[in-house]
């Protein structure tokens, strides 16, 4: 027992401190980026004129050395979570510098340091703050360079000042004041014109002020997990949109607007309370993302067919008893998540019209046995039929002869089920939490099996040692 609640109270510690981490990045992070990253300074020094990017977070630095400008290369510099109290006079020197990351240097003097800062040309982000801030220096808005901000301040900060100093930097494109768990926001913040990213995400927001609605030019906004219970329908009118997160709030009802986003790729409304899709939702016709789990909806809307190039439709957690046939009929569709809808019929909407449909996720739906229409699907590469009341699988799974990863875990299986031994393409396969006890000797057919998982069940060191021998290099876990 006490084992048990040790790991629990580990798991929460990471998962809050892999939160924290996301605002202290900097949170503008373009994906993919393959350069070096260096996180020792002694490191760095030693390649001086290679070094781009230097991450020395946590690392409880409180005075940069001189040779900091030898960096002459430098373009992203990392010093959240430390203890500095300013910077070397030579910082001016890092004429390169594009992103600069000061969050939660409690001690730091901001005045200096933004006279400091006015002299880099290139610098283009910064993120700085901490729980106790409550005003920002007029130097600040000396840093007409400035294209993203990352404010961290105290959750009862009047923002209207601060709002004010943003609207004078000409160039700012991206603001990030997510986690500051503040309240309310300032009507103020409709100066910022130019504004193209907006990030509320974890505060304690359950209305936008009507100025927010100046906003025209944003392209990704993000309100995830606040106190929404109503969206403001001119958010319908943000044209330019192409992200929006509304996940884990109060949302009960969506506007009939959100229709009007044309350009809109991506929508998160995960972990609400809507009741009903409205038909308008046809009219994202550049939706590529749809998440919607976590909700009590019941039905789709057939207006569905028309997001021709939706490729990743969560659906999961729901209260759906059926789904309408033109879902069967998305060109595009590669991710389908219908998980944990119990009362879900699964016949009529699955089709082999999904050409292009890889990993179809049906967990938790009490499935006795698996639907005929899944095994339609031509180039299934994924199947994942975790926690249903699978005692056996039917000849027909052979028919997935593309499937490469095929979750059977907390299952009935009280032997093998050798049907999978057809799936000759299969890489992974997960059979925790059944009662299986044995191997067959053809698991050798599964010559491409990279992984294979057998937790929790009674199987002895005999079958593990076989499954090595057929299939050498095979990782197994159990």
């Amino acid at each position: 027992m006490k084992t048990v609640i040790k790991q629990i109270i580990i798991t929460g510690f990471l998962f809050f401190l892999v939160s924290s981490l996301a605002f202290s990045q900097g949170g503008f992070n373009d994906k993919g980026d393959e350069r070096i990253v260096y996180h020792k300074l002694s490191q760095a020094l030693k390649e001086a004129d290679k070094v781009e990017i230097l991450d020395l977070k946590w690392q409880y630095i409180r005075y940069l050395p001189s040779e900091i400008a030898l960096l002459t290369n430098l373009k992203e510099l990392n010093l959240n979570w430390n203890k500095l109290r300013r910077l070397p006079k030579v910082f001016v020197r890092l004429q390169t510098l594009e992103k600069l990351y000061l969050t939660d240097n409690s001690h730091i003097n901001l005045r200096l340091i933004f006279k400091k800062l006015r002299k880099l040309k290139n610098l283009k982000e910064l993120s700085f703050g901490w729980r106790k801030l409550r005003s920002l220096p007029a130097e600040f808005t000396d840093l007409k360079s400035l294209e993203a901000v990352g404010l961290r301040l105290k959750n009862d900060t009047k923002l209207a000042r601060i709002f004010n100093q943003l609207s004078q930097l000409p160039k700012l494109k991206k603001l990030d004041m997510q986690r500051n768990y503040m309240l309310e926001i300032a009507p103020e913040i409709g100066e910022l014109r130019n504004l193209q990213v907006l990030n509320l995400h974890s505060n304690k927001l359950n209305k936008l002020p009507s100025r927010t609605r100046g906003l025209k030019n944003l392209r990704a906004l993000y309100l995830s997990s606040n106190d929404f219970k109503d969206i403001p329908s001119y958010i319908g009118g943000f044209s330019e949109l192409t992200k929006l997160d509304l996940s884990v709030n109060k949302i009960e009802s969506f506007p009939s607007r959100i229709g009007n986003l044309k350009k809109l790729k991506h929508l998160n409304i995960s972990d609400n309370s809507i009741v009903e899709l409205p038909k308008s939702i046809g009219g994202l016709r550049n939706l590529q993302h749809l998440d919607a789990n976590k909700n009590q909806l019941n039905e789709v809307p057939s207006s569905i067919k028309n997001l021709k190039k939706l490729e990743h439709l969560n659906l999961s957690a729901n209260y759906f008893k059926k789904l309408p046939k033109s879902l069967g009929s998305l060109p595009m569709l590669r991710t389908l998540d219908l998980s944990n809808n119990p009362d879900l019929a699964f016949s009529g909407f699955l089709s082999a019209k999904l050409l292009r449909l890889r990993k179809l996720h049906v967990a938790g739906n009490n499935f006795e046995k698996i639907p005929r229409d899944i095994l339609q699907i031509p180039k299934l590469r994924v199947l994942d039929l975790e926690s249903n009341s699978l005692k056996k699988i039917g000849k027909s799974i052979a028919k997935l002869k593309y499937l490469k990863e095929l979750n059977l875990s907390k299952n009935q299986f009280s032997q093998f089920p050798e049907e999978v031994l057809k799936l000759t393409s299969l890489e992974i396969l997960n059979l925790d939490f059944n009662r299986i006890t044995y191997i067959p000797d053809d698991i050798s057919t599964l010559s491409n099996l990279k992984e294979i998982w057998l937790r929790y069940n009674p199987i002895s060191s005999r079958d593990i040692q076989k499954i090595k021998a057929a299939i050498p290099g095979v990782k197994i876990i159990h």
